[in-house]
């Protein structure tokens, strides 16, 4: 009988690990989202220079499936940061799964779920 409660409690945790893993570190993404060298940034911007405490990010936009910057439809909100840094901080796209990714956008989340506060 222990054996049948242990199994699933440890397949919970690792489902759960996996789902921290991939929401990102929020410090972290406010540093990068702070930071004039994100994505190898030349311009001296940084996200916070266009989006200071969320300024210009929608509340609804995790929940849009296209999204529009510079006049370009892109599919995702990761699309769309990588647009950013290159065209305004003038830097490199990052990989939309890596953790740097993953912290920028949870800390855009956060942004954007205090304005629905």
């Amino acid at each position: 009988m222990k054996k049948l409660f242990v199994v699933p409690l440890s397949v919970a945790c690792a489902v759960l690990s996996l789902s921290a893993a991939q929401a990102g570190n929020v410090e972290n993404g406010k540093k990068l989202f702070e930071s004039p060298t994100f994505g190898g940034g030349t311009s001296g911007k940084t996200c916070a220079s266009c989006h200071a405490d969320g300024a210009k990010l929608s509340a609804d936009l995790f929940e849009r499936e296209k999204h529009m910057v510079m006049g370009n439809e892109m599919a995702s909100v990761a699309d769309t940061v990588n647009v950013c840094i290159e065209m305004a901080l003038k830097g490199k796209a990052i990989k939309t799964d890596s953790d740097e990714m993953k912290d920028v956008l949870a800390y855009m989340q956060a942004l954007v779920k205090e304005k629905k506060e």
